[in-house]
């Protein structure tokens, strides 16, 4: 599947479209800056406001992997970090 406009942009409505399992194999291959203008046209959207169920998606990386791949973060250790920054007990 190529999602790619003639003007070389993602098309990213239509990624975001893809039943979920297909669209996080092809996410998963985006190039960085792809990757945020994804996240980018993600964030335009508005919130989903519970009509659908969360789903599981099984992935064959870990959160270690997400976390220096930077797009994702340790949640518990940032916020030790900013309560240390902010004199606040942990």
């Amino acid at each position: 599947m190529d999602f790619t406009k003639a003007n070389v942009s993602m098309d990213m409505k239509n990624i975001a479209e893809l039943p979920i399992e297909e669209r996080m194999k092809y996410v998963d291959n985006l190039t960085t800056e792809q990757y945020h203008q994804y996240i980018q046209y993600l964030t335009s959207k508005s919130i989903n406001e519970g009509r659908k169920h969360t789903r599981e998606i099984i992935v064959d990386y870990t959160m270690e992997d997400e976390i220096k791949k930077g797009t994702a973060i340790d949640l518990d250790e940032y916020l030790k970090r900013k309560r240390k920054e902010l004199g606040l007990k942990s």
